[in-house]
């Protein structure tokens, strides 16, 4: 079996998926117990690498951008390792304990430790963050933190000439 027991076995059951994920965001918003958060941080840097890249997208779109070419190759650059790291450090005066904690799962439990140097450890950590932020419905923060490290970025690629 792929998935685990409860998820419809090697068949993804969706609608199970969406209404346990519904009755998370119910409770939450009742300010009830949210039930079953992520833990594990790679699975959080794999939601927020995915939020972030979204992210970039419709900043991007939303300044204007139109031509998918540029689109992708500016997204590819913004989201990229190296990017992501100076943002962090950037902003490592912002960032809370428990975000800072979070920040070390993600980079000590990036399995390519040898292959991406220390930026890809960092931009692990960074999206274990944003993951995070996002799994725990603390949406003004994750945006607030989005918004100044695309700034970062730009900036940082405005003086590379990238």
């Amino acid at each position: 079996k792929i998935l685990p027991k409860g998820y419809g076995g090697s068949v993804v059951n969706f609608n199970h998926f969406i209404q346990e994920r519904g009755k998370l965001i119910e409770n939450a918003q009742k300010g009830q117990a949210p039930g079953k958060l992520l833990e594990d941080p790679l699975t959080l840097a794999y939601l927020g690498d995915a939020w972030f890249s979204l992210y970039i997208r419709s900043y991007l779109c939303y300044q204007g951008w139109q031509n998918v070419r540029l689109l992708q190759s500016v997204e590819g650059k913004i989201a990229s390792a190296t990017y992501q790291a100076i943002a962090w450090r950037a902003l490592e005066e912002e960032w809370t304990e428990e975000e800072k904690g979070w920040f070390k799962r993600g980079r000590n439990a990036s399995p390519s430790r040898g292959r991406g140097g220390p930026d890809y450890r960092i931009s692990s950590g960074y999206e274990a963050v944003l993951g995070f932020l996002l799994d725990r419905k603390k949406m003004e923060r994750l945006e607030e933190v989005a918004e100044k490290s695309i700034q970062i970025i730009l900036k940082a690629l405005e003086e590379n000439k990238e």
